[in-house]
This record gives C-alpha cells, sequence and structure tokens, in this order.
C-alpha cells in the first residue's frame, strides 16, 4: 500500500484538516483546563470526573453508531463511501 492510500488527508486538504483536527484538540483541552476547578469546587472530584466519564461514553456511543468502520480501505474507497452517504441523504424525503 502507498504512502497516500494510508495517509487520514488527501493532500488537497492535508494542511486544512490536519489545522482543525489541532483546533479541536486545544479547544477540548482549554475547555477542560478551564473548567475542571469549577466543577471540581461545585460537585466534587468524584461527580467531576464522572461528568468527564459520561462524555466519554456519550462520543463513544456517537463513533461506534454513526461513523463507518475503514480499516483496510483505501483511501478512495473511504471518499467514496462518504459521497455515497452523502448522495443517499439528499435524496431522502
Amino acid at each position: 500500500m502507498d504512502r497516500d492510500q494510508r495517509d487520514l488527508y488527501p493532500s488537497t486538504i492535508r494542511g486544512l484538516g490536519v489545522s482543525a483536527a489541532t483546533a479541536a484538540n486545544w479547544a477540548a483541552a482549554w475547555l477542560v483546563t478551564q473548567f475542571f476547578l469549577s466543577l471540581t469546587s461545585w460537585i466534587g472530584e468524584s461527580g467531576t470526573f464522572g461528568v468527564f466519564a459520561g462524555m466519554c461514553v456519550v462520543s463513544f456511543v456517537f463513533v461506534w453508531k454513526l461513523l463507518p468502520e475503514t480499516k483496510g480501505k483505501t483511501l478512495g474507497e473511504i471518499q467514496q463511501m462518504w459521497v455515497d452517504r452523502t448522495r443517499h441523504v439528499a435524496t431522502e424525503p
């Protein structure tokens, strides 16, 4: 398998995709650091970690139920899968 088939983002949007992923990661880290101490003083340590654990569970269910498996597929196959899925949603009444 050549390098282009293993990359997550196609070369035409790689910079934008990596930038968006990095910004999302920084935003999530900022949110945790901003609210951790406030939550801890409001609902306690176990409650705070419970909130974060609940968010992890919701995220896991979202990924498990709504995002398709891409293991072993080429970048072209993944792109076509999203095109087909978009067309299907656009044509539903």
